[in-house]
């Protein structure tokens, strides 16, 4: 794994924060029963294993065991790679040189860089598990591979009754002809599907993305351009961007109609050939977003299928005899450099989403991610310009932000700056928009700060009253009431609030 070396470096980076540094994902031992109960990280995914497995990391603190642990669900979905291909078939060669180029392809560097992508390598290698096992009829394993791949990632849960069904009708290798031994495989790998699903429905959030903002035939158009893009970045893969930007297309623009002709020619090969061409074409429909998810398109969702194309090109190579290694080893150090080099962009958001800006202003997360890193820094101005852009949506383009925080964090910015009416604008623009009640809370005490500021002290008043009434006050809140009701010189009430929020008697007034 050392063409990914440099991700040992790297800090806490993008989801990173919320998930690690704030805790979200992260749970002390005592409660990690309790994650097959709640979602994954505040948001709508049900991913209990995964958070298990980043509590666990947390145990031992910093970034680097976090990135250590990445690196090494990738060397387990590489050696995987190598198994499952010996099961579809492929001689020990062609296995081989598929897990080589699997271990060094850059499309791999966001799951094995970005921590919160960890998930993509733990589904690889159940999912790849899922498949050697009902290959060689090993029911329990079988079972325990399904269930642990569905309680990581959602796309489990999809592809691994699709990876069953294409197992059956693996070319040269038939899944168990007796009976009896067929059945209990199936029964068993039923019942690990059942359990997952009953989990699902007793304990996962709503589901929380929206689908992309297409229309008629741009479901078709977009989508069939996306394939294309991925079928690129497999192919060709020097572009190593991270952005999820992605234009709006119809079926007739030249972009559609190549990734038209790219979707026939896997159908044939998959049909054709079966095998690995068959489970690639199935771990693509993931990227192809039939599902409301938060990204259109991002390279992490290449990651499995590049599993089983890394197996059809070491099955091609090894037609090629013992020249194949030599073919290979050439273009896994061309891969592998280039991964070398990228891996060490993982240091620091201005290290990661600066070159992404650069490539692509409107990578809205890129944006929200660098502002954040100017908020921290006190580059206010530089902050905010971040920010607007994070918030601003172009005509004819896809790219994910949270849009709300955008809209507060620039409010903040701007009240950093003395600018409180623009301070007050954006925060509006936030409440306007779907947020979650704790978000809300801190909206309308961002909006009172910025109302006083500007000593509308009664406006300020008529905000923070319904949050100061609550026996669960932030904290904020009540020091901010007390010194609106002092402005407004209530000193008594604003007395009264300080008591309750220092817990003494008789504090000076503010």
């Amino acid at each position: 794994m050392a063409s990914h070396a440099p991700v040992l470096n790297g800090g806490f980076v993008w989801l990173d924060h919320g998930d690690l540094q704030q805790g979200a994902a992260v749970r002390p031992p005592s409660e990690w029963l309790q994650l097959l109960t709640h979602g994954f990280a505040r948001t709508g995914f049900y991913r209990p294993l995964m958070a298990l497995s980043l509590s666990l990391d947390a145990l031992w603190g910093g970034p680097f065991i976090f990135h250590l642990m990445n690196l090494g669900w990738h060397a387990a979905a590489t050696v995987t790679v190598f198994l499952a291909g010996r099961a579809l078939g492929l001689c020990r060669s062609a296995a081989g040189v598929g897990a080589l180029l699997f271990a060094v392809h850059p499309v791999t560097d966001l799951v094995v860089g970005g921590i919160a992508y960890r998930a993509d390598s733990i589904v690889t290698v159940t999912l790849l598990v899922l498949v050697i096992a009902h290959l060689r009829a090993r029911p329990v394993v079988a079972a325990v591979a399904l269930l642990a791949g569905a309680l990581t990632k959602e796309t489990a849960l999809v592809l691994g009754p699709l990876f069953i069904l294409a197992a059956e009708f693996a070319l040269d290798c038939p899944a168990p002809r007796a009976n009896e031994l067929r059945r209990r495989l199936w029964a068993w790998e039923a019942a690990a599907l059942a359990c997952a699903v009953a989990l699902r429905v007793a304990f996962a959030p709503a589901w929380r993305a929206v689908r992309p903002p297409l229309v008629g035939s741009e479901e078709v158009g977009t989508r069939l351009a996306a394939l294309w893009k991925s079928g690129i970045r497999l192919v060709l893969p020097w572009d190593v961007s991270i952005c999820d930007t992605f234009s709006i297309f119809t079926p007739a623009d030249p972009r559609a109609l190549e990734g038209a002709v790219l979707a026939a020619v896997l159908i044939g090969l998959a049909l054709w050939k079966r095998g690995p061409a068959l489970f690639f074409v199935l771990a693509l429909l993931p990227s192809l977003s039939f599902v409301p998810t938060p990204r259109f398109w991002s390279p992490h969702y290449l990651y499995l299928p590049l599993a089983f194309a890394a197996m059809g090109v070491g099955q091609a190579l090894a037609r090629l005899g013992k020249p194949a290694w030599g073919v290979a080893g050439v273009v896994a150090f061309i891969l592998g450099t280039r991964s070398f080099a990228d891996s060490a962009r993982f240091r620091s958001d201005e290290t990661l989403f600066t070159p992404e800006i650069q490539a692509e202003p409107r990578c809205r997360e890129a944006q929200f991610y660098l502002g954040a890193a100017h908020l921290k820094a006190g580059r206010w101005e530089a902050a905010a310009q971040s920010y607007g852009a994070a918030a601003a949506q172009t005509p004819g383009y896809m790219s994910y932000a949270d849009v709300p925080a955008a809209f507060q964090n620039l409010g903040v910015a701007r009240f950093k700056q003395g600018r409180y009416a623009e301070a007050g604008e954006a925060l509006l623009q936030a409440l306007s928009l779907p947020v979650p009640a704790a978000q809300r809370r801190e909206l309308v005490i961002n909006l009172g700060a910025s109302e006083l500021a500007q000593q509308h002290a009664v406006r300020a008043e008529e905000l923070l009253r319904e949050e100061a009434a609550r026996p669960d006050a932030l904290p904020e809140a009540l020091l901010l009431y007390a010194r609106t009701l002092n402005a407004l010189g209530q000193t008594e009430q604003a007395r009264a609030a300080l008591q309750r929020l220092q817990g003494s008697t008789a504090p000076p007034a503010p």
